[in-house]
């Protein structure tokens, strides 16, 4: 993780994921992500969005 956080810092990018599990949501805020918000459908389990913008 801290080699891609690294390389996206270096390109000065921004950086997306989701996560399906709510317990993992601490450590990707660890790096620097921020939850978008919760994304439902039916019975399928939550999706947390996240972004994180480059740092300098």
């Amino acid at each position: 993780m801290l080699h891609t956080i690294s390389k996206i810092d270096s390109e000065k990018q921004i950086a997306y994921l989701e996560s399906t599990n709510a317990r993992n949501i601490s450590f990707y805020e660890s790096f620097g992500f921020k939850v978008l918000g919760e994304v439902s459908a039916g019975d399928s389990p939550a999706i947390y969005p996240m972004l994180r913008q480059a740092k300098s």
